[in-house]
């Protein structure tokens, strides 16, 4: 009687076991994942979104909180680091957070995690939306003057989400009607400068940071 007890406890075990393997597997397996690849000359960030979205259930009502990739003078990325946010009910929001490629934090050169959790509030009604902010990197990668430069080995490229003024020294750009002009550095007193804006700037190593005088700001607005 021992014997067969031992034995149904022993197959129950395995059982267990197997059914917790599995589902770890599965959910590895079902794990989103955004971009294919990673040389930004050949990656549609907007198509990439498109494919992502569809697997996380997020709209094109999706809003940018920030934004950050790190890559070399040839447009190979290094890291990607995004928060996006969609509101689903009048008191609850979605925040999807995605780290991928070089982590400093974890010392990893592969490090990749996606989280998507519940939120209670409101976002900013302020922030721009997934679909336009890609469509202006696209026009950056595009853009090889502004986007990459031949001194430093590696390019930060910085984006918080904030309609403001902007007061980083640098060359100025501005997108407008899908192009990139070069303009003057905004007046602070205006009332109607208040922009978007993306922060480029280069490093020889990804481990001093980015705070090198090769910065550019480039402006733009929700129209």
């Amino acid at each position: 009687m021992k014997t067969n007890y031992s034995k149904i406890k022993v197959s129950l075990i395995f059982i267990i076991v197997f059914m917790l393997v599995c589902i770890y597997y599965y959910n590895k397996l079902e794990e989103p994942s955004l971009l294919s690849g990673n040389d930004l000359n050949e990656i549609s960030f907007i198509d990439e979104w498109s494919k992502f979205r569809e697997s996380t259930g997020f709209s094109e009502e999706a809003k940018v909180e920030t934004f950050t990739i790190i890559y070399t003078k040839n447009k190979i990325l290094k890291s990607i680091r995004f928060r996006i946010v969609e509101q689903t009910s009048r008191n609850e929001y979605t925040v999807l957070s995605l780290s991928k490629g070089y982590s400093i934090t974890a010392n990893k050169e592969n490090y990749e995690k996606v989280e998507i959790n519940k939120v209670k509030g409101v976002i900013n009604k302020k922030l721009v939306s997934v679909n336009k902010f890609l469509n202006n990197i696209e026009l950056l990668i595009s853009n090889g003057d502004i986007f990459t430069g031949s001194i430093y080995k590696y390019y930060g490229l910085y984006f918080t989400g904030e309609l403001a003024k902007v007061r980083i020294r640098g060359d100025y750009y501005e997108i407008r009607n899908e192009q990139i002009s070069s303009i003057t550095r905004p007046q602070e007193n205006k009332l109607d400068n208040m922009s978007y804006y993306i922060h480029i700037a280069g490093a020889n190593e990804l481990n001093n940071g980015f705070g090198s005088n090769d910065t550019r700001i480039i402006l733009f607005r929700e129209y």
